[in-house]
């Protein structure tokens, strides 16, 4: 039987193929025939990552912004990481053209940069990110996305959300409260939400749950709840879980209402870009890189030398990014990365709820003395936060040297 139905699947497979193409190629006829899509003051908005949910946070509010007061078309993938965010940040404003095949979305991306657009990525395109991997030279794609994420921080000077639309009504909203509960989160108690990343790609960003228990007892302890979300993970010690594969309205309604976050190295650490509440990212990857928000603070991963058993400092951690043996795929094995112990994440959270409490996020410590270190065009100039008070003492002498 399985012999007679394997060639039917093929067959199958091949005529959708063959419909997705069709799709592509009737979205370029539009792009390029349409006159709705045609107008005088069109303006097209390229190297949108639609399956990055960090990317989606940046990368479509400084859409919405650049296109104020013209005709909009975003080109994107059919890949969304959350279609939710993309349907509201869009709406109204900006058309979408979307394509099946990712080789199509490319060569037409290049096409229009011959035409009037906006190049709206917080990073260099796909294709140039694949290069840069495959012949070492990562931290020049690096020096590249640093100046994309500069251009869009630099848009967004002060804490003022009034340019964003309203993601839920008020019936979306008892309705997404009902998913919460169901879920095991009660509404009417704060909560915060933990992201924990678990991926295939990129493992040098992955994290242990097991790191964040001190924290979450303590959150417990003062009456709080914690929700568990991320990549498909086989243990979450019994606290409320809400997969990737979670519905999009639910997974942005959990950043909306949350009082903070608990995040690492991974797209929703970006939450803070789109709801005025504070962050906490921990085990951050790279020390020139700061959260937006003056409500986040973050606890960069310490690197130690395997030769000489010590951390590295400011100085030679740059040694090791310029020179491509640390980058977002890994570390040179003569180094490790020193995830941040469970005692530093716990006083994160404490030091956290305080400054929530007295209203004030201002560091105790100057740390203008390492943030000064990193040459101007850095994307730590653009940004208002902060690494951690406890943190930045207990390894001040590696951060300023």
């Amino acid at each position: 039987m399985s012999s007679l139905l394997n060639p039917l699947i093929i067959h199958l497979k091949n005529i959708l193929r063959i419909f997705l193409l069709h799709q592509d190629l009737y979205a370029i006829y539009k792009l390029l025939f349409s006159l709705s899509l045609r107008k005088k003051n069109t303006v097209y908005l390229l190297n949108q990552r639609s399956f990055g949910f960090g990317h989606q946070i940046l990368e479509l509010r400084y859409a919405r912004k650049v296109s104020k007061s013209r005709y909009a078309i975003i080109l994107s993938t059919k890949r969304f990481a959350n279609k939710f965010l993309h349907t509201k940040m869009t709406s109204g404003c900006i058309r979408t053209i979307k394509f099946n095949f990712t080789f199509i979305y490319d060569i037409v991306s290049v096409y229009l940069e011959s035409k009037n657009y906006i190049d709206v990525g917080a990073a260099p395109n796909e294709l140039s990110c694949k290069f840069g991997i495959k012949y070492g030279i990562e931290y020049k794609i690096f020096q590249y996305a640093n100046e994309g994420y500069r251009r869009i921080y630099d848009s967004f000077p002060s804490r003022d959300f009034s340019d964003l639309p309203q993601f839920f009504t008020q019936s979306e909203e008892s309705s997404l409260y009902k998913k919460l509960r169901n879920r095991g989160i009660n509404p009417n108690i704060w909560f915060t939400v933990l992201h924990i990343r678990n991926g295939d790609w990129s493992r040098i960003r992955n994290t242990s749950l097991e790191a964040y228990s001190d924290a979450i007892d303590f959150i417990l302890q003062k009456g709080g709840q914690v929700l568990l979300t991320g990549d498909d993970l086989s243990n979450t010690k019994d606290l409320p879980y809400l997969s990737k594969n979670t519905q999009g309205d639910l997974q942005l309604f959990a950043l909306a209402k949350q009082k903070m976050m608990i995040a690492c190295s991974s797209g929703p650490q970006h939450a803070s870009f789109l709801f005025d509440l504070p962050v906490i990212l921990t085990n951050h990857m790279f020390w020139e890189t700061f959260p937006w928000s003056c409500k986040d603070s973050s606890l960069p991963k310490m690197i130690r030398s395997k030769k000489t058993n010590k951390f590295l400092n400011r100085s030679e951690y740059m040694e090791l990014r310029k020179s491509g043996r640390y980058s977002i795929e890994g570390i040179d094995c003569d180094y490790e990365l020193v995830d941040n112990s469970t005692e530093e994440i716990r006083t994160a959270v404490v030091n956290k709820l305080n400054e929530l409490e007295t209203n004030d996020y201002k560091g105790r410590n100057s740390q203008s003395k390492f943030i000064n270190s990193f040459d101007e065009s850095s994307y730590v100039h653009s940004t208002h936060s902060k690494i951690d008070d406890s943190y930045y003492k207990k390894y001040k002498k590696y951060f300023e040297n």
